[in-house]
């Protein structure tokens, strides 16, 4: 189950991870004093969650 889908190649905007980019907070914490916004778990206890993105067709 995806917690978010990718729809921008950018990982941070303004310094801050960005929503809808590769590394969108919703996937887990990416820092060692961070809470996660989906499971609220620290960085010890996420164990992360997946994001989707679509493919080009050929």
């Amino acid at each position: 189950m995806s917690v978010c889908q990718i729809e921008f190649p950018e990982v941070k905007e303004n310094g801050k991870p960005k929503f809808e980019g590769l590394n969108d907070p919703r996937q887990g914490v990416i820092e060692k004093r961070g809470v996660c916004i989906t499971c609220a778990g620290s960085y010890n206890e996420c164990p992360g969650h997946f994001a989707h993105l679509e493919l080009a067709k050929p």
